[in-house]
């Protein structure tokens, strides 16, 4: 049987971590993995690393499944600039662009040694290495060396990483997208590294749409949103067992209603209204859980002395099924500004939510109308914290729409794991191997 290809996987992060990225590209990588494909991840060796309990590694922590036979990803630290978080957030732009280059340019010639690696044990047999990058500059600086590279020539600074690599071997690349950037040079470098990639991936309809917006062909580009880890989250529409034993385990009144945001504190998350509807509604317990340190402490400032707010910062990824079976409904409240926010996040909680079975409450945004509709949510006008009370209210009084809400959350679960995922990108990938993209040329487009 011929050997299949590799793939590389490359995410600046560091592992373990407090964002969801850390989380998303590991089960990523793991899916690969279970599904026979020899996956290797490489992140950022950051100054300060997240420490695990003892007898936990990065697969346990995250609630991985086991790998069925297969080995799980190979992990690779590479090191990178980084001084970040020794200077005030006023001063970390500058910190934080060198960060991302120097582990840009470590990644892509990591990259460049394993394609080389690869073709020299195989002999081209096997096809040329894949490359899965979701950092740009990753992307541009292995783009010559990508099998569609005829297409880009001269883009300044894109030679700088392959230069040392001489007899460069091709590889695949495909890149995954989550956002596109505003500015003139970075839109620049993504047309130019996607001239060069077998394929684009996009995190949603949203990023997809200023993807050809910007000049990409359409069908070069597939979406696909995250996802969740049934070994983590079991899939279950009956809620009322695990909802007991759930609040036992958290210290929470068996009757009280329990409202429930799982995730990031960020300004655009709309975390905020959270606390404006736990004044208005003192009789439901609201649990906001999540948040690097600085965002819950700067929460927890706002909402001041509420009896019926528990604020629970980072919690470990085994937790938040735990909130999520506690909970009579979960929050999704977005703001409608930025981009990020209305049209590109896929965000993990409402995944995770399908398979708790949890009904949920949501912006009325087209980045989550695209993943959701009437018979899984209930949704309300983006940063409207009265629309939010009054949607709390009508739902926590209509029992058998929850109950319907709950079938149709659970009967979706199963298309969203980190497997079924993996299965269509490998599929696509497969497809698109050796497929490079052409710019639209599209009068008005920002094709050059």
């Amino acid at each position: 049987m011929k050997e299949q290809a590799p793939l590389v996987l490359v995410a600046n992060t560091r592992l373990p971590a407090e964002r969801a990225q850390a989380l998303q590209v590991s089960h990523a990588a793991a899916a690969c993995a279970r599904l026979g494909v020899a996956t290797h991840l490489l992140h950022a060796r950051r100054r300060r690393e997240f420490s695990l309990p003892a007898g936990q590694d990065l697969w346990s922590h995250y609630g991985v499944a086991a790998p069925g036979g297969h080995p799980r990803p190979r992990l690779e630290a590479l090191p990178c600039l980084d001084w970040i978080e020794s200077v005030p957030p006023a001063v970390q732009y500058l910190p934080a662009r060198l960060q991302e280059l120097s582990f840009a340019r470590r990644a892509a010639r990591r990259v460049l040694a394993l394609a080389r690696e690869h073709h020299e044990r195989t002999g081209g047999g096997a096809g040329p290495l894949r490359l899965l990058a979701r950092e740009l500059e990753v992307a541009r600086f292995v783009a010559p060396f990508a099998r569609g590279a005829h297409a880009v020539r001269g883009a300044s600074g894109v030679r700088g990483a392959g230069s040392r690599s001489a007899g460069a071997a091709p590889l695949d690349l495909f890149l995954e997208v989550h956002r596109v950037p505003g500015g003139r040079l970075r839109r620049s470098w993504l047309r130019q590294a996607a001239r060069a990639a077998s394929g684009v991936l996009a995190i949603s309809e949203g990023v997809r749409a200023d993807l050809i917006d910007l000049g990409l062909a359409s069908e070069n580009i597939a979406v696909e949103h995250d996802a969740f880890e049934p070994a983590l989250i079991p899939v279950t529409a009956k809620r009322d067992a695990a909802r007991a034993a759930a609040r036992e385990a958290l210290g929470l009144d068996q009757e009280a209603p329990v409202v429930v945001y799982t995730g990031g504190l960020l300004a655009w998350k709309g975390v905020d209204i959270a606390v404006a509807a736990a004044r208005s509604l003192p009789a439901v317990t609201f649990l906001i859980v999540g948040g690097m340190e600085q965002d819950v402490v700067r929460l927890r400032s706002q909402a001041g002395a509420l009896d019926n707010l528990r604020i629970e910062g980072f919690q470990a990824p085994a937790r938040v099924p735990l909130y999520l079976a506690a909970a009579d409904l979960g929050l999704v409240p977005n703001l409608a500004q930025p981009a990020i926010s209305a049209r590109y996040t896929s965000p993990l909680k409402i995944f995770e939510s399908m398979a708790a079975g949890l009904p949920l409450l949501v912006s009325d945004l087209p980045s989550l109308r695209e993943i959701l509709d009437e018979s899984e949510a209930r949704f309300f006008p983006a940063g409207d914290a009265d629309a939010l009370v009054a949607a709390i209210t009508e739902l926590l009084g209509d029992a058998p729409r929850r109950a319907a809400m709950t079938a149709a959350m659970v009967a979706a679960a199963p298309q969203h794991t980190w497997e079924r995922r993996a299965e269509r990108i490998l599929a696509w990938m497969g497809e698109r191997a050796a497929s490079p993209l052409a710019l639209n040329h599209q009068p008005g487009g920002e094709a050059r």
